[in-house]
C-alpha cells in the first residue's frame, strides 16, 4: 500500500497527466503543445465542449479504486487532482470503498454530484454476479451444472469479484464441488491465503516471498525483474511461482514486457498483515534496485524516479532518502518525468518523517 506522502506526490502529476492523454487519445485534434502540466486537463476540458456539443456526445471520465490509488494523510489530494468544474457532457465516475474520508469533497464542489451505495444495492449485485456465471457456464467445459451455478451465486452475496475468482478457479478442471466455493469475498480471501498454506514447504516459501515482494513494490514488476530481486534462477517465477497465484494477481501490458501486481488492495491487505517482516526486507531490497543515478532500462528507470524515496523511507532509510531529496540531479530528472509537484510530495514525505531538526528546516525552507 502506498504511504500517506507517497502518494500525494506521484498522483497529483500523473493522475491528471494520465486523464488528459486518455482525451487526447480519444480527441487527437484538442492537443496543443503550448499546454502547461498543470493547467493542461483543465484546457483540455474547455476546448472539448464545443466537439461534444457538435457530436451530441458525452465523456465519461471513469477512475477506479479511488481509495487504493490515494493513501490517507494530512493533506487531501483530491482538489490538486480533479477538476473543481467540468463542462456540461464531462460525467467523473469514480469507485472507493466508503471509508476513504475524503469523498465529502465531491459533494461540497460547486457542481452537482451523486453517491451511490452498492451495499444497498443488493438486488442489483446479485443480479449482476447471476448474469455473469450464467454467461459464462456454457464457456467451461463441461459446462457447469445449475446446482453448482445455484451455490456459486449464492456464496458470492452480491461480489462480482467473487463470482470472477471462482470461475478462475473452475476453469480448465473438472474437479468442481461445493466446498470449493467460500462464503462472501472475506471467505474469498481466506480461502486463496488456505491454499497457499496446504503447498509444499519449498513451494509455499518461494510464493511468500513473490507475493510479499509484489505488496511491497509500488507498482506491478515484470517476472525478470522478481528473479533478479529474489535470486531466482532465469524462468523460476513464470514456472514455480505464477502457477500457484494466478489468481491472486492482476497482469497488466503497459510495459514491454507483462508486469503483476496484486488483484486487489484488500488481498494486499491481508499480505502484509500475514507477512509484515518479509515486506520490510523488500522495501530494502527495492530502495537498491532503485539506486540513482540507475543502471538497468528505461523500466528500472521510471521506478526510480517515482518511487525511490518511497522506499527509502518505508525501510527506515531517512538519511538516505534525505539525500535522495536534496540531490538536484534526481530531482531535476524526477520533475521532467512526472512534475514539479511529484518532486514536492517526495520532499514533503520525507520532511515529514525525518526526525533530524536541522534536515526537516533545510527541506521546508
Amino acid at each position: 500500500r502506498r504511504s500517506p506522502a507517497a502518494a500525494m506526490g506521484w498522483l497529483r502529476a500523473s493522475f491528471r497527466a494520465s486523464l488528459a492523454a486518455q482525451i487526447e487519445w480519444r480527441f487527437p485534434e484538442l492537443h496543443d503543445d503550448g499546454d502547461m502540466p498543470a493547467n493542461r486537463l483543465e484546457n483540455l476540458l474547455t476546448r472539448l465542449l464545443p466537439v461534444l456539443e457538435k457530436r451530441d456526445d458525452r465523456l465519461v471520465l471513469l477512475v477506479d479504486g479511488l481509495d487504493e490509488a490515494m493513501a490517507l494523510g494530512g493533506h487531501n489530494p483530491l482538489p490538486s487532482i480533479f477538476p473543481i468544474e467540468v463542462p456540461p457532457r464531462v460525467f467523473v465516475v469514480t469507485s472507493s470503498r466508503p471509508r476513504y474520508p475524503h469523498l465529502r469533497w465531491f459533494e461540497l464542489r460547486g457542481g452537482p454530484s451523486t453517491r451511490i451505495d452498492l451495499n444497498e444495492r443488493a438486488a442489483s449485485n446479485d443480479a449482476a454476479v447471476r448474469e455473469y456465471w450464467h454467461a459464462v457456464r456454457k464457456s467451461m467445459s463441461p459446462p457447469l451444472p445449475d446446482r453448482l451455478v445455484h451455490v456459486a451465486i449464492e456464496r458470492a452475496e452480491g461480489n462480482l469479484l467473487h463470482a470472477v475468482k471462482q470461475y478462475q478457479q473452475w476453469h480448465g478442471t473438472t474437479e468442481r464441488l461445493e466446498t470449493d466455493v467460500p462464503t462472501g469475498f472475506e471467505g474469498m480471501l481466506a480461502s486463496l491465503w488456505q491454499r497457499i498454506e496446504e503447498l509444499p514447504e519449498g513451494t509455499w516459501q518461494r510464493v511468500y516471498a513473490g507475493l510479499s515482494l509484489l505488496c511491497a513494490a509500488r507498482e506491478g514488476l515484470p517476472l525478470g525483474m522478481m528473479e533478479e530481486l529474489l535470486e531466482w534462477g532465469e524462468g523460476r517465477a513464470e514456472y514455480t511461482f505464477l502457477p500457484y497465484v494466478r489468481e491472486m494477481l492482476h497482469e497488466e501490458r503497459w510495459h514491454k514486457e507483462p508486469v503483476h501486481r496484486l488483484f486487489h488492495e484488500a488481498f494486499r491487505e491481508l499480505v502484509s498483515n500475514k507477512l509484515p517482516r518479509a515486506i520490510r526486507g523488500h522495501h530494502e531490497r527495492l530502495a537498491r534496485f532503485a539506486a540513482w543515478p540507475p543502471e538497468g532500462d528505461s523500466f528500472q528507470r521510471s521506478y526510480t524516479l517515482r518511487h525511490r524515496v518511497a522506499h527509502l523511507v518505508a525501510a527506515n532509510q531517512l538519511d538516505d532518502a534525505a539525500r535522495a531529496v536534496l540531490d538536484v540531479g534526481f530531482l531535476t530528472a524526477k520533475a521532467c518525468a512526472e512534475g514539479v509537484a511529484a518532486v514536492e510530495g517526495a520532499i514533503r514525505r520525507v520532511a515529514e518523517k525525518h526526525g533530524c531538526g536541522d534536515v526537516r528546516d533545510r527541506l521546508t525552507m
